[in-house]
């Protein structure tokens, strides 16, 4: 990718390829659920985000995933109506990889703005000093 279009593209094709996973993680996450255990589930989905979005700190995201299949399984023993559990573990599958998608997105969107940013200083800065030299010489 030599453009910048084609990098601005990437990166929104990232965000909204992270918003439908997000989506489809959380319907199938849900779904088959009664109202009152669906809290716990969007908790167990929170999580299985969070291990997506830290993937790079294993000792975070590890435990987080560990934690979100627990509470899915858990919900499923405790439930006499539980709906059926492999779609809903495929949802915090969908909405583990969300978050891993949609981390990568912000990091990279975010270095971009970094680094205009610092361009930015380094101009406005050259700018204000050439302002003093010329206000002290005058």
């Amino acid at each position: 990718m030599r453009s910048a279009r084609a990098v601005f593209g990437f990166r929104i094709g990232s965000w909204a390829a992270a918003a439908l996973l997000l989506l489809a993680g959380a319907s199938l996450n849900a779904g088959g659920r009664d109202p009152g255990w669906i809290a716990l589930a969007g908790v167990a989905g929170l999580l299985a985000v969070a291990a997506g979005v830290f993937y790079r700190e294993w000792r975070g995201s590890v435990p987080a995933a560990a934690i979100a299949f627990l509470v899915a399984v858990g919900i499923a023993q405790f439930n006499a109506r539980q709906g059926d559990l492999v779609p809903q573990l495929a949802g915090l599958v969908l909405l583990a990889v969300a978050g891993l998608v949609g981390g990568i997105a912000y990091r990279s969107f975010a270095g971009e703005v970094r680094g205009r940013v610092a361009v930015h200083g380094r101009v406005a800065g050259s700018w204000s000093g050439s302002w003093r030299r010329r206000a002290c010489s005058a």
